[in-house]
């Protein structure tokens, strides 16, 4: 799921008005760089992903206490450029350019390894 910019208002209106199992997803770019004024409680819980890729710059903070509770998070900040790759299966792999999960393709967890 892609949000841009969209606002917290925003993302929380659309949760009003689908149903949270439409929202689903299991790869989400933090919406605004992960700013706390773009992300609520209600909209995670709603998406519920298992992977949610931050893109904000060294120095910049994110609201990583939002996303710590839904999957794995990994910020370009700390990772460098991360990649996606979806199998024809629905296997999704990940791969990042700095630190843990450099230089091999590794499989993202199921959502009821996240879930309940």
């Amino acid at each position: 799921m892609v949000t841009g910019d969209a606002t917290k208002e925003a993302l929380d209106d659309i949760v009003a008005n689908y149903k949270a199992e439409s929202l689903r997803s299991s790869i989400l770019l933090a919406p605004g760089h992960g700013s706390k004024n773009h992300v609520s409680k209600d909209f995670l819980e709603a998406v519920k992903p298992r992977l949610t890729v931050v893109s904000v710059a060294e120095g910049v903070d994110y609201d990583s206490d939002a996303y710590k509770n839904y999957g794995r998070v990994l910020s370009t900040k700390h990772y460098g450029d991360v990649r996606v790759r979806v199998k024809d299966n629905n296997e999704v792999l990940f791969q990042t350019q700095f630190q843990n999960y450099s230089n091999s393709w590794y499989t993202l967890r199921q959502r009821s390894d996240y879930y309940q």
